[in-house]
C-alpha cells in the first residue's frame, strides 16, 4: 500500500465494503443524487456565512479544556503535538519523538513534519536531527553551530539585539489558551482559520493565469509535503483570464462567472471536479478527472466523470460585504485590549528603527502602530499569539514572522503589506499555525525571495500579484489574483483542523461556517447528507464534511 493511499484512508469511508472518498453511500457524487453546484456552494440551508458585521472584535481567551471543533471530544494535545509521559511535546520536529512518543530518527536523518527523513523542505537545513532556519533560528544562526548570546537573537542570518520584553505571562504555560476575539462561533482564531482557508487559492473576483499555475495538497500534521496529493482546490467568484500557460489544479476548480472562457498553450488538467457557471473552449488538451457541473457547454474538454447540467454555480469564496473579515475593526479593538504593557512592549518600536532587531513574543494579544523597517527584523512567536498592526507592514530589508512548532500566530494588518526583500512567514513544516489577514485595499506584489509557509488573506486588496520564485506552502485568499511567474501552491489540509482546541460547534447555526465547516441543516449543526451541505470544496463522506482527496469517477 503506497504512502499516498495510506494517507487517503484517513479521510475515507466504507460503503458496503467499497472504499469511497468523494461521495457518501449513494450512487451519485454528493450522496443525495444532486450536484453540489446546484446548491449554495457554501453549505447549509442558508447561504449566509461568516458575518463580519456581527463579529465581536474585543479580545478574549478561551478557557483551557474547551472541546475541540466539530463537536467531538477535545484532543489531548494541540495539532502537531503528542502526549508523551503526561506532557504534550512537538512530535512534528523532535528527532527523539518523531511523529510518536519514543520514535527516534537515525543519526543521518531529521524529523520533518513528524517523519524521519533524509532532507528538509525548502528554506530549512538539516542540523542536529532537526530542520533549522539558519536565517531566523537563534540557536543555529547563519549555520548549524552558531548560537546567539544572551540579549541577542537571529535575524537575516546574524545575531542582532533583541527587543527587551518582560517574562512570559502565567497563562502561557503549554502555549497559552486559544485566542478569541469575541463570543461568536467563529471568534476563536483557530476556527476562523479553518473556515476561511478551505481552498489553496480563492479569488473574490478574477483569476489571471498569465503564468503557469499548479496546486496540490498535503497534511502537515501527518507528514512533510509529498508531490501530487489532492485537496488543493482553486476558486474564482467571477472570471478567469489569460489561461495560456500550463495549469494543473490538484483538486476542485470552481468558477462562478457565467462568461465564455478559453484556454490555449500547454495542456491543462483538473484532478478533482469542475464547477463552471459559463462555457469553456479548449484549443489544447484539457482534462477533468472528476465530475463536471456545468451551467454552459464544453468544447475540447475531456471529462472522465459524470457531467451534470446546473442552473447556477454560486460563488465559493466568502467575499460579500457581510462575510469579509472586518480586519480594521479587529485591530482597532485591540489598541487598548492587549498585553503590551504586561510585557513592556512599545507599540511604536518598529517605526523606522535604526538597527536590525528581533522580537520574541510569548502568548497573548499584542498591538503595534506600524511596521516600517529598512533593516532586518524577525518576530518570533513562542505561544499562541495574535499581533495587531494599525498601519502598514512595510520592509525594504529582510522581514520574517516565525514561530515554534508548538505556537500559533495570527497577524492582523489594518493597512497593506509591502515587502521588497526577503519575506518569510511561517514554516512549510506547519503552515496551518501561521495566518496573516491584510485589510488594506492597495495592490500587493510578492516577488523575489518570498517564503510563505502559512495562510494569507487579502480579500480587500485591489490585486495580489505573485511572482516569487519559491513555492507556497499554505493558501492564498485574494480579492483578485494574478500569477505573473510560475506559481506552485502546496495546500496544507492541516488548516482544516486548526480549530481543534477551540469551543465545539454551536447547537444553532445559519451556515456551514457556523458549524466549523460541517453541515447546518434546518438551523442545527449535524451530519451532512450531500456535498451541498458542506462548505465547498469539502464533500460529504459518511455524514462528515471532508476534503476530496480521492476522485470517484
Amino acid at each position: 500500500m503506497t504512502k499516498l493511499f495510506v494517507r487517503a484512508l484517513l479521510f475515507t469511508g466504507l460503503c458496503g465494503g467499497v472504499l469511497l472518498a468523494a461521495a457518501s453511500c449513494s450512487n451519485d457524487h454528493d450522496g443525495a443524487g444532486g450536484p453540489a453546484a446546484a446548491g449554495a456552494g457554501s453549505g447549509g440551508a442558508s447561504s449566509a456565512g461568516f458575518s463580519g458585521n456581527d463579529l465581536n472584535v474585543g479580545g478574549a481567551s478561551a478557557p483551557a479544556g474547551d472541546a475541540g471543533s466539530g463537536g467531538s471530544s477535545e484532543p489531548a494535545c494541540p495539532l502537531y503535538q503528542s502526549l508523551c509521559d503526561g506532557s504534550c511535546i512537538p512530535t512534528s520536529v523532535d528527532p527523539d519523538n518523531c511523529g510518536a512518543c519514543a520514535k527516534k530518527c537515525a543519526a543521518s536523518e531529521v524529523c520533518s513534519a513528524g517523519v524521519c527523513s533524509g532532507e528538509c523542505l525548502p528554506g530549512l537545513t538539516a542540523c542536529q536531527g532537526t530542520c533549522a532556519d539558519f536565517q531566523n533560528d537563534s540557536t543555529h544562526c547563519g549555520d548549524c553551530d552558531t548560537a546567539c548570546e544572551a540579549g541577542q537573537g537571529c535575524a537575516d542570518g546574524r545575531c542582532v539585539d533583541v527587543v527587551a520584553v518582560g517574562p512570559d505571562p502565567k497563562q502561557c504555560a503549554g502555549g497559552g489558551p486559544p485566542i478569541r476575539i469575541g463570543d461568536g462561533p467563529l471568534d476563536c482564531l483557530g476556527t476562523l482559520a479553518q473556515t476561511t482557508f478551505r481552498w489553496s487559492l480563492c479569488s473574490c473576483t478574477d483569476l489571471n493565469v498569465s503564468a503557469a499555475l499548479s496546486t496540490d495538497a498535503y497534511d502537515s500534521s501527518v507528514g512533510p509535503y509529498q508531490p501530487g496529493e489532492l485537496g488543493g482546490g482553486v476558486a474564482a467568484d467571477r472570471n478567469v483570464t489569460n489561461w495560456s500557460e500550463a495549469v494543473t489544479v490538484g483538486g476542485t476548480l470552481w468558477i462562478a462567472g457565467s462568461d465564455s472562457y478559453s484556454s490555449s498553450g500547454p495542456p491543462s488538467s483538473v484532478k478533482g471536479d469542475l464547477h463552471l457557471a459559463g462555457s469553456w473552449k479548449a484549443s489544447t488538451p484539457f482534462t477533468v478527472d472528476g465530475a463536471a457541473y456545468l451551467g454552459g457547454t464544453l468544447s475540447g474538454v475531456t471529462v472522465k466523470g459524470k457531467t451534470t447540467p446546473v442552473t447556477a454555480v454560486a460563488p465559493a469564496c466568502d467575499c460579500t460585504p457581510d462575510k469579509l473579515i472586518p480586519i480594521a475593526a479587529i485591530v482597532k479593538a485591540h489598541q487598548a485590549d492587549n498585553e503590551d504593557a504586561a510585557i513592556g512592549l512599545d507599540p511604536a518600536v518598529f517605526e523606522k528603527p535604526g538597527a536590525p532587531l528581533r522580537l520574541d513574543l510569548p502568548c497573548g494579544n499584542f498591538y503595534l502602530t506600524a511596521i516600517d523597517v529598512s533593516l532586518a527584523l524577525t518576530i518570533h512567536v513562542h505561544g499562541r499569539a495574535a499581533l495587531y498592526v494599525a498601519g502598514d507592514v512595510a520592509a525594504s530589508s529582510s522581514l520574517a514572522f516565525t514561530l515554534e512548532p508548538d505556537a500559533e500566530l495570527d497577524l492582523f494588518v489594518a493597512g497593506t503589506l509591502k515587502a521588497s526583500d526577503t519575506f518569510v512567514f511561517g514554516s512549510p513544516n506547519y503552515p496551518a499555525l501561521s495566518r496573516a489577514y491584510i485589510g488594506g485595499s492597495a495592490k500587493i506584489a510578492l516577488s523575489d525571495d518570498v517564503r510563505l509557509g502559512g495562510e494569507l488573506y487579502a480579500a480587500s486588496s485591489e490585486q495580489l500579484v505573485w511572482s516569487a520564485k519559491n513555492a507556497i506552502y499554505g493558501s492564498i485568499f485574494a480579492g483578485n489574483f494574478r500569477s505573473s511567474d510560475v506559481t506552485n501552491i502546496h495546500y496544507d489540509r492541516g488548516v482544516l483542523r486548526a480549530g481543534d482546541k477551540c469551543p465545539p460547534d454551536p447547537h444553532e447555526c445559519g451556515s456551514c461556517e457556523d458549524c466549523h465547516n460541517q453541515a447546518c441543516k434546518n438551523g442545527v449543526c449535524g451530519e451532512c447528507g450531500a456535498d451541498s451541505d458542506c462548505c465547498s470544496p469539502l464533500v460529504c463522506i459518511g455524514g462528515s464534511c471532508q476534503p476530496q482527496i480521492v476522485v470517484v469517477k
